[in-house]
């Protein structure tokens, strides 16, 4: 986060001390309107040039303009998560890497969402109180771009049936030329499968 992000956040916790999370449009509400109507709200909410950013960016900056309103700041991160349960939000333009501005997650957060390590996560975040070192994870607004109640309903990898190559794909087209019929033989390739060539 930039150093007028961090004012922002510092002038938030002044303004509002009950850290209420701030109510407005939600993204899974936005992402089924029509962009004319999108470009009506982001004027309402107060986006400079509304008509000038792609659909996905608009609903964003429609997040960010009533996130800010309420005197907090949204935020976006990659997931983190310690052995204790909880996270940490790492910047995207830091490369990830471990900083004094990266926003905390609880595992409360973490538990009732779903989430895990990896997961892009955005949402309401103020800024740290007096004992506190990192910014906190109030509200999360999307995870993945998507609306959050969506990432209960993913299923875990390791629990996905893998499905394998049913049907072989002849390397053979020429009897005269052998090379694609020892290819056939000693390395099958199926519809599917991933294959290095080297040439």
């Amino acid at each position: 986060m930039s150093d007028t992000k961090k004012s922002s956040g510092n002038h938030a916790n002044k303004k509002n001390r009950t850290h209420v999370p701030v109510n407005g449009h939600k993204i899974e509400d936005l992402q089924q309107l029509p962009l004319t109507e999108l470009v009506n709200i982001a004027k309402e909410v107060k986006v400079e040039n509304p008509n000038e950013f792609q659909r996905k960016d608009l609903i964003f900056e429609i997040l960010k303009s009533q996130v800010s309103a309420g005197g907090f700041i949204l935020y976006t991160g990659i997931l983190e998560i310690m052995n204790d349960g909880y996270g940490f939000l790492r910047s995207i333009d830091g490369n990830f890497a471990n900083s004094s501005n990266d926003t905390y997650v609880s595992g409360t957060q973490v538990k009732r969402f779903a989430l895990r390590n990896g997961d892009i996560v955005t949402g309401q975040v103020r800024s740290p109180k007096d004992q506190e070192k990192y910014y906190a994870l109030l509200k999360i607004e999307a995870i993945n771009y998507l609306a959050p109640e969506k990432s209960k309903q993913r299923p875990l990898f390791d629990n996905l049936t893998p499905l394998y190559a049913m049907e072989q794909l002849k390397m053979e087209y020429n009897p005269v030329k052998m090379t694609g019929r020892v290819l056939d033989l000693f390395c099958p390739i199926g519809k599917g499968q991933r294959a290095l060539i080297v040439a």
